[in-house]
């Protein structure tokens, strides 16, 4: 993936927690006001990056997130019984 990223001329960032990446996102998108993306893991993942979208959010900020899934929930049997409460996290403010 760092092939990819380099060859698109895109500087990856690493961030030690999902909340970080999201509130540096939304600093990036403040400071240059271009779409600043962020990719998050599954499952926790996205839940903790919930305080940064809806600051992004509040502000306007043109960030994307892309959140993981994990390849065990692509059939609707093996979802986790949590999944449905943490999809809606961020209910009125995201596009799936």
């Amino acid at each position: 993936m760092e092939g990819l990223f380099m060859k698109a001329g895109i500087k990856r960032v690493h961030m030690r927690h999902e909340q970080s990446a999201t509130f540096a996102a939304d600093a990036m998108a403040r400071l240059t006001r271009r779409t600043a993306p962020t990719v998050i893991g599954p499952s926790t993942g996205l839940c903790n990056s919930t305080p940064g979208v809806a600051q992004a959010y509040a502000a306007q900020s043109p960030v994307m997130v892309i959140g993981g899934e994990h390849p065990a929930w692509t059939d609707s049997v093996q979802l986790p019984k949590d999944w449905c409460e943490e999809n809606n996290s961020c209910g009125g403010i995201v596009k799936t």
